[in-house]
């Protein structure tokens, strides 16, 4: 709830925060997009390979070929972006869909698919909730790709959670279960 809470709190001050950062850095909001955008890429870039090797998956081809997917998933849709404001649906969203997840999974024993079908569909409600709020603000607007981006957000978080994290439930891998999930 605190997630949530955050994203409608931060919504109508996001853009004065980001134009506040680009003013006090002296770059345009085009060059402020932009450095977020390579900051996010190279930090994904980096820290997603180093996640795989410690976790002992970087032997996995899977955990790659949907880390590689992701990526370029979220190198096209940062590449649409307009302003910086909406770079952020790409984390918010797309983090948001993994609490959700978690959330629900510890809460309930459904299975593993009709909890990522929860959480996609919670996100998606979230964020029409989220842009119908928006339209309402003097300083913000509403937008239908924006539902799109942030659904599409979602969707990848989870798709990542499912290819690269893997989660188990605990006794999942319990002594004498074989590991089955």
């Amino acid at each position: 709830m605190l997630y949530i809470f955050l994203i409608f709190l931060t919504a109508p001050l996001l853009p004065y925060l980001v134009q506040a950062l680009a003013d006090c850095l002296g770059w345009s909001l085009v060059r402020l997009t932009n450095c977020i955008k390579v900051f996010v890429l190279a930090g994904l870039a980096l820290g997603l390979p180093l996640y795989l090797y410690r976790s002992g998956r970087h032997r996995q081809g899977r955990c790659w070929l949907v880390l590689a997917l992701t990526a370029v998933a979220a190198g096209w849709l940062a590449a649409n972006f307009g302003s910086p404001v909406e770079a952020t649906h790409l984390l918010e969203y797309g983090g948001l869909s993994i609490v959700l997840f978690y959330t629900m999974a510890r809460s309930s024993r459904k299975s593993y698919k009709i909890l990522y079908l929860q959480a996609a569909l919670s996100t998606l409600l979230i964020g029409v909730l989220d842009e119908l709020y928006q339209g309402i603000l003097p300083n913000r607007y509403y937008d239908f790709n924006d539902i799109l981006t942030n659904t599409f957000s979602g969707l990848l978080g989870l798709f990542f959670l499912w290819g690269v994290v893997r989660p188990r439930r605990q006794e999942d891998t319990a002594p004498g279960n074989g590991g089955a999930g």
